[in-house]
């Protein structure tokens, strides 16, 4: 049956039809036009074996060139290096729940019907676009904060203070793979935590925590509160199962403790991993090519500002050492407003707003061969500004965000009991073909008063 936009009477067959055309269709306008790499790079089904995404990436020209005599012999010719690469497929999910009592309660209402299920849809589906959204910056692992201490316990509850640098905690192995506020954590949000182990996938048996090859986690609840006061890491978590949580704990998206059941290493891969100098795509530069890395500009942990020196300096670096150009730049809005505001004091004229057609509003810096568009994006990590040139970077996709259809129709009764599922489900990665093209400026200082947007 197909969707009737006119129709008055919402029942479990036309609105079915609305979610799988109309909805879905809405879901992934918004996952593109508000996760900045899902709109700015080129999403491809290339190279899909069926398993993962096998890409040959080129790594070294056979340099068969040079000068010679006259009747000298010519450059020998040899062959162009290529190493295969593997982009994991990834599977995101989302899902609504109506029950039996809010479905026969609102049946037979013109429009009521529709709109309980359309009120779970959204939300699920702005959820999903915010939790891609910070994947977006990750590096796989999913992991939200790591605890600091435990200040107080009272019953279930947990009040947690998180390892943060912003508060003046010294880096500690949280750096890279943690984020160092709570600003990704929300009131209702179910999550597992355990210790973190980062050994090689078969080295042994698994440990007690979020490790490979099988990760538990200790303990697993719900969010009840969140500081909403400088500097940003105090939460309070209710145990619903394990152990309650301890120092040096890590904390990911899930609803129990065990595998498959949280979402420990089973996230994009993001910025952070994408944007680096360690292994990535089965390829390690300490061990393979040394060329496989992205330029990274730190200050050793001290915090300088963004100018234009040291942004001319990153985007310097692509263009004199690859054949690439940086095409757009994003970073939280702290180091954006920072960067504008050190422009404009000097009287600058090398910037320009700029509004997008998908939304977004920019910096365009004339910088680069061509104008770079400065994204702001408040789920970016701290600190931190990434250079992209999106002819290296692809968005690999097996399946654009649809709503399961697998028993043959949308809503499907949750088994032993009143209510009715459905589920929303995409399968994705990003990855790179030539990592060198990329950079990331880090310990950028900004003011404190935007920080926590």
């Amino acid at each position: 049956m197909a969707f009737d936009p006119t129709a008055t009477l919402q029942n479990t067959t036309n609105f079915a039809e609305a979610m799988k055309i109309y909805y879905a269709a809405k879901a992934v306008q918004t996952l593109n036009r508000e996760v900045v790499l899902l709109g700015e790079l080129e999403k491809t089904k290339e190279y899909w074996t069926g398993k993962q995404h096998q890409v040959p990436v080129h790594m070294r020209s056979s340099e068969s060139v040079g000068a010679r005599g006259e009747d000298a012999t010519l450059p020998e010719s040899r062959a162009l290096t290529y190493a295969e690469s593997i982009v994991a497929n990834k599977s995101l999910y989302c899902s609504v729940k109506v029950t039996g009592q809010a479905d026969a309660q609102t049946r037979d209402q013109a429009g009521a019907w529709a709109s309980v299920k359309e009120d779970q849809i959204r939300n699920a589906v702005m959820d999903l676009r915010y939790d891609l959204g910070r994947q977006a910056y990750g590096d796989s692992k999913g992991i939200l904060c790591e605890v600091k201490d435990i200040p107080s316990t009272s019953g279930d509850d947990s009040t947690v203070t998180i390892l943060s640098e912003d508060a003046g905690d010294s880096p500690t192995n949280f750096t890279g793979w943690a984020w160092n506020t709570t600003k990704c954590l929300r009131p209702g949000m179910w999550v597992a935590w355990g210790q973190y182990d980062a050994g090689t996938e078969g080295a042994g048996p698994p440990k007690t925590g979020f490790s490979a090859p099988a990760p538990v986690g200790t303990g697993y609840g719900y969010i009840k509160s969140v500081s909403d006061s400088s500097p940003y890491n105090e939460f309070v978590v209710s145990k619903v199962g394990g152990a309650a949580p301890v120092a040096t704990d890590v904390f990911v998206r899930g609803d129990a403790n065990t595998a498959g059941t949280h979402s420990f290493g089973q996230e994009v891969m993001g910025l952070t991993g994408l944007v680096g100098t360690g292994a990535l795509q089965g390829i390690d530069p300490a061990a393979d090519y040394p060329e496989w890395k992205a330029s990274v500009l730190s200050n050793g942990g001290t915090k300088r500002p963004l100018d234009e020196v040291l942004f001319q300096q990153a985007l310097n670096r692509i263009t004199d050492r690859t054949n690439g150009n940086t095409e757009f730049a994003v970073a939280h809005t702290s180091v954006r407003d920072s960067f504008l505001f050190h422009i404009k004091s000097l009287g600058r004229e090398r910037y320009a707003p700029q509004k997008l057609v998908a939304g977004w509003s920019v910096l365009e810096y004339a910088g680069g061969a061509k104008p770079v568009r400065v994204y702001a994006d408040r789920q970016a990590r701290h600190g931190k500004l990434w250079g992209i040139d999106p002819s290296s970077m692809k968005c690999f996709i097996v399946k654009a965000f649809q709503w399961d259809e697998s028993n043959g129709t949308v809503w499907k009764w949750e088994k032993g009991k009143d209510a009715m599922v459905a589920f929303g489900k995409l399968y994705k990665n990003f990855g790179v073909t030539d990592r060198k093209r990329n950079f990331v400026i880090e310990d950028i200082a900004v003011d404190e008063g935007s920080l926590y947007e």
